[in-house]
């Protein structure tokens, strides 16, 4: 009889311990946004490399087509495209479901959304237009968005606005990007980003052109 019941409960604890496994096979993507290695709160006073002070009041971007890889072995793929918002922490975590436990080490993505997908017009979910983030048919999406206010800036309110976007040619803005993945976590260092602004003789970029696309590779280069 003890040995029946000591068989039953190896029997059940196996069981459990299937469906628990079982029932965690996803990998969690998490984007972290950071200023000088802390995490961004946005409407904080911040200091840029000349110790101007300067907030964040908003920031957004698009990533789409992610690509997770083990070494060099692509292990999970998403072909949608998510708004990453800073406002709301949700957003940052993306949660790929597979059948089987999921490593991974590097992640490849597009920052911004494609030409193909700009050409067939406006969509649901993270793409609808009420998410701010969509221009016009022939602009098509904003694909990262930065506003704030800097002591430097000479416009109303010191206010400044860098929305990205375009996806005809020359202007194209969607760029790849690829990087070291740790603990499921890839970071956007703003930092970077900020030393490369003209607060004062540059507070607003809000439509496609030359230095939308510069800024855009700029940005890409920002994940770390």
């Amino acid at each position: 009889m003890y040995k029946g019941l000591k068989s039953t409960f190896f029997l059940c604890v196996g069981i459990f311990l299937l469906i628990s496994f079982s029932s965690s096979n996803s990998g969690e993507l998490k984007f972290l946004v950071t200023y000088n290695g802390q995490p961004l709160v946005l409407n904080d006073t911040l200091l840029d490399e000349d110790s101007n002070q300067f907030t964040i009041s908003a920031f957004r971007f698009y990533v789409g087509e992610i690509k997770l890889f083990y070494n060099e072995f692509e292990v999970g793929y998403d072909s949608n495209y998510h708004l990453i918002d800073i406002e709301k922490p949700q957003s940052q975590s993306l949660i790929f479901n597979t059948d089987k436990p999921l490593k991974f080490n590097k992640v490849e993505f597009v920052l911004g959304v494609d030409s193909a997908t700009s050409n067939s017009g406006a969509m649901g979910g993270d793409l609808d237009p009420t998410k701010g983030m969509y221009w016009t048919w022939n602009s098509g999406y904003i694909n990262f968005k930065l506003e704030g206010r800097h002591a430097k800036c000479y416009s109303r309110n010191k206010e400044f606005a860098y929305h990205l976007g375009g996806y005809a040619s020359p202007f194209a803005t969607a760029v790849a990007v690829r990087v070291p993945v740790k603990n499921g976590e890839v970071s956007f260092e703003l930092s970077d980003f900020v030393n490369e602004l003209q607060f004062n003789a540059e507070p607003r970029v809000m439509s496609p052109g030359i230095r939308a696309k510069s800024l855009s590779k700029t940005a890409a280069t920002c994940f770390k």
